[in-house]
């Protein structure tokens, strides 16, 4: 029994990640919820992890975890206030989609703001945060199989914390132990990905992706600017600076809400693109950023 445990935890996603760690001289940490530490158990399992690895945490349930959550008062807070905003929309009885993507969102938030804290708290080179759901039953509408959400947060040259890649995984069933395997391997691969490993080619194909979306472009609707003012609250944006797109990692645009996009200051141009094929008929704009110098510590890639 105990040589399967050791088998199922020594992956190839895992030895290179640690030979990717120990190869750069860079340090890591963990702090995931439905993966229940198999995260931080496949990198220890991997000889000379003691070097790279000072251990991680296991947060299943983010309401009553606040000491695993590094005891942090505000950071709990936070946390709590992105899981209420998502209860909420459940109550106002949301459609299936909707409160499929806005639990997606709030694991998103969560791995974004966990990633950056632990590393942070720790003074690690990077941190690895997994959120999501693995089955075999899902709580909100409309999520009828596994995903989990992972973000990297990475520690500059001169020591500043920030989020750097985040990639949402989708499994094809609700299989638990398959998906938490299917989720630990994709954190392992993303770690490696933003460490500069060399990826083979099929890891992209463990990970299928979300349901495609069409663009309708609604062209009936540009010249009436009453209809386009009276969508933008309920709408999508997509950022833009130049020749740059705002992203959340290498597969996933950011979809900003539109409180999100008020925070952002500069010269603005908005355009309406169209609205999407799902069941909302969510709308989305386009915003291109002017003043390039203002945005700096936004995450681009060009396109």
């Amino acid at each position: 029994m105990l040589v399967h445990v050791m088998s199922a935890l020594s992956s190839t996603s895992f030895k290179r990640l640690v030979s990717a760690l120990k190869k750069s001289n860079k340090t890591c940490t963990v702090v995931e919820q439905c993966c229940g530490g198999l995260i931080n158990a496949s990198i220890m399992a991997q000889p000379g992890a003691s070097s790279v690895f000072f251990g991680g945490s296991v947060a299943y349930n983010t309401k009553k975890a606040k000491k695993l959550l590094l005891d942090d008062d505000e950071l709990h807070k936070r946390l709590l206030s992105a899981s209420s905003k998502q209860d909420n929309n459940v109550l106002s009885g949301s459609s299936s989609s909707s409160e499929a993507d806005a639990y997606i969102g709030s694991k998103l938030d969560w791995t974004a703001q966990t990633s950056v804290a632990f590393c942070k708290a720790l003074d690690t080179d990077f941190c690895i945060a997994e959120g999501g759901a693995a089955g075999p039953t899902f709580r909100p509408k409309g999520l009828e199989t596994g995903f989990a959400a992972i973000a990297i947060a990475g520690r500059g040259p001169d020591g500043t914390v920030k989020l750097l890649k985040q990639l949402v995984v989708r499994s094809t069933h609700s299989d638990r132990q398959k998906n938490m395997s299917l989720f630990a391997d994709a954190a392992a691969d993303l770690a490696s990905e933003v460490l500069g490993a060399e990826m083979p080619l099929a890891t992209k194909k463990m990970y299928p992706p979300s349901s495609a979306l069409i663009l309708d472009r609604a062209t009936n609707l540009r010249s009436d600017p009453v209809a386009l003012e009276a969508m933008r609250p309920q709408s999508k944006y997509v950022v833009l600076r130049g020749n740059q797109i705002l992203v959340r990692s290498v597969t996933e645009l950011a979809l900003l809400t539109y409180d999100q996009v008020a925070t952002i200051e500069g010269k603005q141009e908005i355009t309406f693109l169209g609205v999407l094929s799902d069941d909302t008929k969510t709308p989305m704009f386009g915003i291109d950023l002017l003043d390039a110098d203002k945005h700096e510590t936004l995450d681009f890639e060009g396109h």
